[in-house]
């Protein structure tokens, strides 16, 4: 349905008018909000500290004869210490308790509790003992109740306390209802209580000051706490006073704040809904005429005028429309010059915006001549260090012995050193580009601290001035950007590698490592947790592996290559580790990983196959094909090995099938790499045993009969029966007594088994004891088999007896 002008003018008004109230009044609540609970938690907190200079030396004393006393009288076991979250039990027989109430200690820290609680009426009250009779319903405390918690020794976590003194212990039925109603529960010694939920009272036995976060309730009420440690001489805490105000008024009245908040959003919801309508039918008529003359104007019509004769500024905007398609043509001409001049202006207002930005952006601080941080400090500074260091030694930011250790000798040297010049401080300074963790928020930030003396008239050091800079976010865009610039970097590596490859032999490559990856990945969810439950999935996932990994590299393309590596180091460890969920999620991301690489490459290919005005693409057969690789093969691996190998291939078999060119071109592939590798003399060696320069490796496709074979022979060193049957000693394949039962036949058949290889470490190319295992396996599942034919110091000759249906008839 097609909306007219109108309309659409009047449904926009009544949208922009519920968003505006709907923010405003949002935005007003969240601020009050805030407000309320900053100034509840900063009068709730001042009222703890000041309470806490009631307790001597003499109440710390009494805490710990009491603590120690409680202790030997609470009847305690497991069963006991199970407690729902704000719940309480008591621990101590009634004649007890009321023995260790009419203590002196006891009443001493009581005396003092109700100090604190009774500090908080708006009325004076004389000196004396202070009883907890009920207070005046004209004037009663802002703080309900206070009290005195210490830990157990069962609870290292200290999720459940124990009460040492509460003002309130008495019972008492303040209503007058002939009840004890769940506000009126006293909380005798040794009462226990479950915290668990209070995350601040937890911490305050640290030693710092703490406050609820939030407004919470249990079986009292609602209620804002603070929570105070009572420290003894020696620094430790011992017992937190707990002081609880009561929310709920506050809370009452935000709610109905918050009601009103809705109610005028509802109202205002109502109104432009009307008043949309109103401006729909009004705007109606002169709106048509002016889309008509538009319309005009569109066709190029500039004799086209609009009459719309009312005064207001629908008559004003048709006038101006009417002057302005006299001008459009001028005003075209001129668009560009205004558009440039725009921008500049913008350009500069934004240039001075990120100045202005630029210098609050940095966190300011002053140290005292103790090394405190003074409590007037910049509003960043919170937001870099995720606390209010106001008060705290500057050294206690940073928790790390020896940075903390550095940072005091510094502070120290500029303090009291009036002749160390400030380049040499500089040079002291352990905080530059520091990875800092925000208590608040558990994240890290990279800050950098620069200090500066402030002295007084005398020229007498009285101060530090500490500039503080985060520079986490440059910190990141500059890794962010050396990371673009290695990919960017790798994928014109790539595309270099690409281009220089014939398009047959890549697309091969390509659909081989896309269905290689795709085995590997649907055998992912198939790994359990036992080594030996996986050993098929993870030896078949290896070889297929070991497989990529030597294709990509026979065809220079490293970043395949590498990521096949590391997938195949992680499979080679899950032959005998567990796998858990988080090593699942490894493999499947790294497959992820390799599978997105080569999809890359096949885009790249694809682009530039489709470029035919540049590149001229040329078309093998799939003998051709395999000449082309096996070129790639022994020239890559030569040249990684420092040797020289020249390929002399030869096919007299005809033409492969399409399904037989894959296994034939992997198992190929191994061959090639095995003959450079293990077979292959360097140039040196061939030079004292009076060979050529070169090796030679020849490739040979024959059809003999009811077989065909295919033959890899090279003119190295032969293989050494001895030498492998010590490997597979030394690999604990087998036992020396049954090595020497063995055929030196038999013995040279062990190259086939997985995990065997007689290389020293593992390469990229060998070392793993995959290929020639990958080898056997595949020519036995396409129904052949392996022969090996050798003489030390001469030749080795692999042959593949397959059978013929593998060839095109």
């Amino acid at each position: 349905m097609r909306l007219s002008f109108g309309l659409k003018i009047g449904f926009f008004a009544a949208i922009l008018a519920i968003t505006t109230t709907g923010i405003g009044l949002g935005y007003f609540y969240e601020v009050t909000r805030k407000n309320v609970w900053n100034e509840l938690a900063n009068r709730l907190a001042d009222i703890g500290r000041t309470g806490q200079f009631l307790f001597t030396e003499e109440h710390r004393l009494a805490i710990d004869r009491l603590n120690v006393a409680s202790e030997k009288s609470s009847v305690r076991n497991n069963a006991t210490l199970i407690l729902d979250t704000g719940k309480s039990r008591s621990t101590i027989p009634a004649g007890r308790v009321k023995e260790l109430e009419a203590s002196a200690d006891f009443k001493m820290l009581i005396q003092a509790l109700r100090q604190v609680k009774n500090a908080s009426r708006n009325g004076l009250t004389g000196l004396g003992q202070l009883g907890q009779a009920p207070w005046p319903a004209e004037d009663p405390p802002r703080v309900r109740y206070t009290y005195l918690l210490v830990p157990i020794p069962e609870i290292p976590d200290r999720t459940i306390l124990k009460f040492i003194a509460d003002a309130d212990y008495e019972v008492q039925d303040l209503n007058g209802n002939g009840q004890t109603d769940p506000d009126e529960v006293a909380s005798e010694i040794g009462r226990l209580y479950n915290v668990s939920d209070q995350a601040g009272l937890i911490k305050a036995f640290d030693g710092q000051v703490q406050t609820s976060e939030q407004y919470y309730e249990d079986q009292w009420g609602r209620w804002m706490s603070a929570y105070i440690p009572i420290l003894r001489a020696d620094g430790t805490v011992a017992a937190v006073m707990g002081i609880d105000m009561s929310a709920t008024s506050q809370f009452n009245l935000l709610q109905q704040l918050q009601y009103l908040a809705i109610f005028v959003v509802a109202a205002s919801f109502l109104l432009a809904i009307l008043l949309s309508t109103l401006i729909a039918r009004w705007l109606a008529r002169p709106v048509v005429k002016l889309r008509a003359g538009a319309e005009r104007v569109k066709q190029r019509d500039y004799s086209t005028r609009i009459d719309v004769r009312t005064r207001d500024e629908l008559g004003i905007l048709a006038s101006t429309f009417n002057e302005m398609v006299q001008e459009v043509e001028g005003h075209a001409r001129t668009l560009e010059d205004r558009v440039n001049a725009r921008t500049a202006e913008l350009a500069e207002s934004k240039n001075q915006l990120s100045d202005i930005l630029g210098n609050i952006s940095e966190g300011i601080l002053t140290l005292d001549e103790a090394g405190r941080i003074n409590s007037e400090f910049s509003g960043k500074v919170p937001e870099m260090l995720g606390l209010k260091p106001g008060g705290m030694q500057f050294v206690d930011l940073f928790p790390d012995p020896s940075i903390k250790a550095s940072v005091s000798e510094l502070i120290e040297q500029m303090l009291r050193n009036p002749f160390m010049a400030a380049r040499m401080f500089e040079d002291l300074n352990p905080l530059r580009d520091l990875k800092y963790l925000d208590p608040s928020k558990q994240t890290v930030r990279i800050l950098s601290f620069s200090f500066s003396r402030i002295k007084d008239a005398s020229g007498k050091v009285v101060k530090l001035l500490v500039v503080i800079s985060d520079r986490t976010e440059r910190i990141q865009l500059e890794a962010a950007l050396q990371e673009r610039e290695k990919e960017q970097s790798a994928k014109i590596e790539k595309l270099y590698q690409i281009l220089h490859l014939d398009p047959r032999v890549f697309t091969g490559f390509l659909e081989e490592a896309e269905t290689i990856v795709q085995r590997v990945g649907s055998r992912i969810k198939d790994l359990t947790s036992g080594p030996e439950s996986n050993r098929a999935l993870v030896e078949s996932s290896f070889r297929d592996l070991h497989t990529l990994k030597g294709n990509a590299r026979a065809l220079n393309l490293e970043s395949i290559a590498a990521r096949a590596h590391q997938l195949e180091d992680l499979f080679d460890r899950l032959r005998n580790e567990t796998v858990s969920d988080a090593v699942r999620q490894d493999v499947a991301s790294r497959t992820e990983s390799l599978r997105q690489e080569i999809a890359d490459g096949g885009s790249m290919f694809d682009k530039i196959v489709n470029m035919r005005d540049v590149l001229r693409v040329k078309t093998l057969d799939a003998s051709a094909e395999l000449e082309e690789r096996s070129k790639h093969i022994v020239e890559q691996e030569a040249l990684a090995q420092g040797k020289s190998a020249d390929v002399v291939f030869s096919n007299q078999a005809g033409v492969l099938k399409n399904e037989a060119l894959a296994p034939i071109r992997n198992m190929l592939g191994h061959l090639l790499r095995n003959a450079v590798f293990h077979g292959i003399e360097t140039p040196d060696e061939r030079r004292a045993q009076g060979k050529t320069l070169d090796g030679k490796v020849k490739v040979s496709f024959v059809r003999d009969g009811s077989q065909f074979r295919l033959t890899v022979e090279d003119d190295g060193a032969g293989l050494d029966h001895v030498k492998i049957g010590n490997a597979a000693v030394a690999r604990g394949m087998l036992d020396a007594s049954s090595l020497q039962a063995m055929s030196p036949g038999e013995i040279i058949r062990l190259i086939f088994r997985s995990g065997f290889s007689t290389a020293g470490q593992v390469t990229d190319s060998a070392g793993r004891g995959v290929g020639l295992d990958f080898v056997d396996q595949t020519a036995r599942s396409l129904g052949g088999s392996v022969r090996i034919e050798t003489k030390k110091g001469s030749y080795s000759r692999f042959i593949l007896l397959l059978p013929p249906g593998l060839l095109d008839e």
